[in-house]
């Protein structure tokens, strides 16, 4: 793996003598995500030595110069991020799809253009504001969260430029987030009456017991999608509970399993009688239709062929269901907003809260909820 910046210089033979070939690697394109490099050739091995270092100090690679766009710290950021992922691993695969999307449809669109070191505080708030009001592609407004993200991502991206020395200093520094219009961001969650409703409505539904566990334990859908019947405790054989410790998501438009979130995604979460009796259910269904042939690895939830639903059918299915109902269409990943939105409203600490949910730490429930 080539690290950004670093250059390469090969000689070859030509009719006229010798020349020197230098390249220099400048990271991963956020949208396309093809490798960059820079190249030029010379007579001679010290022009090719001295054009890397040129290129080093001006700003090909390593030290960009001040006119340096906002896209380009975009993509040594995220070439940065692709860094965690494949050496580090303290980052997920889903994760980075998401700041390369994230980048790709917002960020580098509206923002790329600007030169980075004149990037002005009440640019990157307008852009965040029209993000709140007019959304992205296909017009739809973003919620709170989603605007959280980007402003996560805006403020590491200019962090580590002031780190690099590419800027001097951030203009997240002096940024004033939108306000979050109250009446939107109860949209993102429904009463705990809706909840029963949408619940009691799709009991005998193929997708049933997935909302149900979703609804009662806050699970993340892709959190749900990735069990599998080893990882279920149910009163047989102890405790009811649920072990969390894969993920089944869309990582750049295919379904794949993968690791949980972060580490304190890694849990095990209780479940009451109601819903290990649902889950007994399921899986006595699957042993009958299986035989011999069943595995305790089989996923939990699982069509008929065993694949595990996938996770856009699953949110598009959810949707659906909401709207024949006359629901806000919040997603499924409302339904653990939900959850926590209730058990805060019930006096249920902070910690509690964040630990059921996997949250990084009590700071991150604290800053969504």
């Amino acid at each position: 793996r080539r690290d950004y910046g670093k250059g390469s210089i090969r000689r070859r033979e030509t009719k006229r003598g010798a020349r020197y070939d230098a390249q220099i690697y400048l990271g991963v394109d956020p949208i396309s995500g093809k490798p960059r490099f820079q190249s030029k050739s010379h007579t001679s091995e010290k022009a090719a030595e001295r054009w890397l270092r040129e290129q080093r100090s001006s700003g090909m690679a390593g030290t960009p110069s001040t006119s340096a766009t906002v896209g380009r710290l975009l993509a040594e950021w995220l070439e940065v991020q692709r860094h965690r992922v494949e050496v580090s691993g303290t980052i997920s695969q889903s994760t980075l799809s998401w700041y390369s999307g994230a980048i790709r449809r917002h960020l580098d669109p509206k923002l790329g253009h600007l030169e980075a070191a004149k990037v002005t505080a009440s640019e990157i708030a307008a852009f965040l504001t029209d993000r709140q009001q007019s959304g992205g592609p296909g017009g739809r407004p973003l919620g709170k969260s989603s605007i959280r993200q980007l402003t996560i991502i805006l403020r590491a991206v200019f962090a580590h430029a002031v780190a690099e020395g590419w800027i001097d200093r951030s203009p997240m520094d002096r940024v004033e987030l939108p306000r979050v219009d109250a009446t939107k961001s109860r949209e993102r969650v429904w009463p705990i009456a809706e909840v029963r409703r949408f619940l009691d409505h799709t009991a005998d539904t193929p997708l049933g017991p997935l909302w149900r566990v979703l609804a009662l334990t806050g699970l993340r859908r892709g959190e749900a999608l990735g069990l599998t019947w080893a990882d279920v405790s149910l009163p047989d054989i102890g405790q009811p509970a649920l072990e969390v410790r894969r993920t089944y998501v869309v990582v750049d438009g295919r379904a794949e399993f993968s690791k949980p979130k972060t580490e304190r995604s890694r849990r095990r979460v209780p479940i009451d009688e109601g819903t290990a009796a649902i889950l007994g259910e399921l899986r006595a269904d699957q042993r009958l239709a299986f035989g011999a042939d069943w595995r305790p690895d089989f996923s939990v939830f699982a069509r008929p062929d065993l694949a595990p639903w996938n996770p856009n059918v699953v949110t598009r299915t959810f949707q659906r269901t909401a709207g024949e109902l006359g629901l806000d269409p919040i997603g499924p990943h409302g339904l653990r907003h939900s959850v926590a939105t209730e058990l805060g409203e019930q006096g249920v600490p902070l910690t509690v809260v964040s630990r059921l949910l996997g949250h990084s730490s009590v700071r991150v429930t604290g800053d969504v909820y």
